[in-house]
């Protein structure tokens, strides 16, 4: 994302828990980031594992990540993931080979 367009700071463009959708609004005084260059650790996107991002971070300091989140997600304000999510093995967790959304706890 930040290759293609640009970043704000956070003191700039804060996070808002209970934003959804577009409706804050980015000062034009805002000063604006590029990401000047990038590679994907793991010579291609998804080929990362946790001991090649644990080096990368040794070699070169901290190292950003993404996830391809599902549309529930953007409606998240907490609680833990219960409901299954299809079975693509991108997605799959290696700990009980399942995804699942998000349960609150009272």
């Amino acid at each position: 994302y930040g290759w293609e367009f640009q970043l704000v700071s956070e003191e700039c463009y804060p996070f808002i828990q209970e934003t959804c959708g577009w409706d804050t609004i980015l000062s034009e005084d805002c000063e604006k980031y590029y990401v000047q260059d990038f590679y994907f650790t793991g010579w291609n996107y998804g080929g990362a594992s946790e001991e090649l991002i644990m080096k990368e971070i040794i070699a070169h300091g901290p190292v950003a990540s993404v996830i391809n989140a599902p549309s529930f997600l953007q409606m998240y304000d907490g609680g833990i993931l219960t409901e299954d999510c299809p079975a693509d093995p991108k997605f799959i967790s290696k700990k009980n080979g399942r995804s699942s959304r998000f349960q609150n706890q009272a």
